[in-house]
């Protein structure tokens, strides 16, 4: 049997088989055999022993001497003094205050703010709104939606999509799948492959592994190693060091500083400026201008 008296002149009622005191004129419920104080006026429940507050009428559990709310049928924690809400069946902690989401389970970090997702179990930062992926402990930016990746510590950008690699420090392009540098702000490409220097804004071709210079636009092929310049569309060879031009297509040798021609295949030689021909391995001299030949073995004039 439910019994009631009045505590005198204290305007609470005692339940006293149950452990119940009503405090009517203020709306509250005290449970002391269990330490709950129960606000029924605003639907609160006081677990005072525990330091909780239930409001019952909205779902929420507030731990007043931790400062966490928790609304329990949204599966939502909220860390008032630190400005963090944990929705706990998801796996998501949220900094409102910073606007950081944080995956605890999947290792991301969401700054939507920014619109950046941080990959921090494998050093990866995703700028979602500008399509960047930033590998952090690597050095390198990727930017996925136009094929580059960027070595920032090494200064190269790579075009893995065409297969190009730019050196934005010396000004270089290397086509990797093709062999090939091309140093733009010079104007040289540079086939490594087969050991060829394309100087392309003079016309100049250097295989450097040869020592060989081909100026392709006027026909003329260098060879610096040993002072030798060939004309290989008119088939003359230029020996510059000695003054001699070899004309190999016709057998003729010009020593361009005496005015000596000599035709190897024929064993002469014309001195051109004299007028003289000299027929070496017959011992005669001939004078074509006044038509005399002298056998200078015997020293007759014919």
């Amino acid at each position: 049997m439910l019994i009631k008296r009045w505590l005198y002149n204290t305007g609470i009622l005692e339940y006293w088989n149950t452990g119940i005191l009503e405090y009517w004129n203020t709306g509250i419920l005290e449970y002391w055999n269990t330490g709950i104080l129960e606000y029924w006026s605003t639907g609160i429940l006081e677990y005072w022993n525990t330091g909780i507050l239930e409001y019952w009428s909205t779902g929420v559990l507030e731990y007043w001497n931790t400062g966490i709310l928790e609304y329990w049928s949204t599966g939502v924690l909220e860390y008032w003094n630190t400005g963090i809400l944990e929705y706990w069946n998801t796996g998501i902690l949220e900094y409102w205050s910073t606007g950081v989401l944080e995956y605890w389970n999947t290792g991301i970090l969401e700054y939507w703010s920014t619109g950046v997702l941080e990959y921090w179990n494998t050093g990866i930062l995703e700028y979602w709104n500008t399509g960047i992926l930033e590998y952090w402990n690597t050095g390198i930016l990727e930017y996925w939606n136009t094929g580059i990746l960027e070595y920032w510590n090494t200064g190269i950008l790579e075009y893995w999509n065409t297969g190009v690699l730019e050196y934005w420090s010396t000004g270089a392009l290397e086509y990797w799948n093709t062999g090939v540098l091309e140093y733009w702000s010079t104007g040289v490409l540079e086939y490594w492959s087969t050991g060829v220097l394309e100087y392309w804004s003079t016309g100049v071709l250097e295989y450097w592994n040869t020592g060989v210079l081909e100026y392709w636009s006027t026909g003329v092929l260098e060879y610096w190693s040993t002072g030798v310049l060939e004309y290989w569309n008119t088939g003359i060879l230029e020996y510059w060091s000695t003054g001699v031009l070899e004309y190999w297509n016709t057998g003729v040798l010009e020593y361009w500083n005496t005015g000596i021609l000599e035709y190897w295949n024929t064993g002469i030689l014309e001195y051109w400026n004299t007028g003289i021909l000299e027929y070496w391995n017959t011992g005669i001299l001939e004078y074509w201008s006044t038509g005399i030949l002298e056998y200078w073995s015997t020293g007759a004039l014919k």
